[in-house]
């Protein structure tokens, strides 16, 4: 059995909301969300719209399979987390529903942080979740980043512009194949990865990393101002 076949058979489009535990309000912010599933050459993609601020955003996942390893593969790219850098993923052929990957992020001077997403088709409603894992040297604690849940939609959603490097995926009648069409960026100024381990979960007491992008000068300066806080030493009284 191939450890897609949950996933294809999940082919069409999906509505939803998305939830990201947001590291610099502190706050888990909800977007409404969409998401296309097709078959690509080798694999299922999922492309993915959802906002940050009233601000759109796209993402893209693409599955396939190391039969030589044994393993489900992924390439994840958002323009919110990961930018022009999409992050490369592996996990283990799924025991039931679940499709579970990881990647990592660089965070210097630091070690690497990981990032877990987790893909469930089951037939009702389709979940996307992502966990930030801390460094093992800092105890490789997973925190939840992203929670997004959807049900099919009535009409097909049509994703013209997707995110940077992955062409749009169109329903093409019931079989959901992809068409060629040339990709364009959202953005004249796309995002970077930046590895962010001092601002996440300033809440909490602790820190980690978040690869999070699409910066503006003035959203920077304030990343660095909130990373000079967070830096403080504690008061002695």
């Amino acid at each position: 059995m191939n450890p897609l076949d949950a996933l294809s058979a999940s082919a069409g489009t999906w509505r939803g909301t998305s939830t990201l535990q947001d590291p610099y309000a502190g706050i888990a912010a909800e977007s409404p969300s969409t998401v296309s599933v097709c078959a690509a050459p080798g694999g299922v993609r999922l492309d993915y719209a959802w906002s940050y601020q009233g601000r759109p955003q796209q993402g893209s996942i693409l599955f396939g399979t190391d039969g030589a390893a044994g393993a489900v593969t992924a390439r994840w790219t958002d323009t919110w987390h990961t930018g022009n850098q999409p992050m490369s993923c592996i996990g283990p052929k799924p025991g039931g529903w679940t499709l579970s990957v990881r990647g990592t992020y660089t965070a210097p001077p630091g070690p690497d942080w990981g990032w877990r997403i987790d893909v469930t088709p089951d037939g009702v409603k389709l979940r996307i979740v992502m966990h930030n894992v801390w460094p093992q040297e800092q105890g490789g604690k997973e925190e939840l980043a992203v929670e997004a849940v959807y049900e099919r939609a009535e009409r097909p959603l049509r994703l013209d512009t997707p995110a940077w490097g992955i062409a749009p995926c169109h329903r093409a009648g019931a079989g959901g194949l992809p068409v060629d069409q040339t990709p364009r960026p959202i953005s004249s100024r796309p995002g970077v990865l930046l590895a962010e381990a001092e601002l996440f979960g300033r809440g909490s007491g602790g820190r980690h990393g978040h690869p999070c992008s699409r910066q503006r000068p003035a959203e920077g300066a304030l990343h660095r101002q909130q990373l000079h806080r967070a830096q403080r030493p504690p008061r002695s009284d």
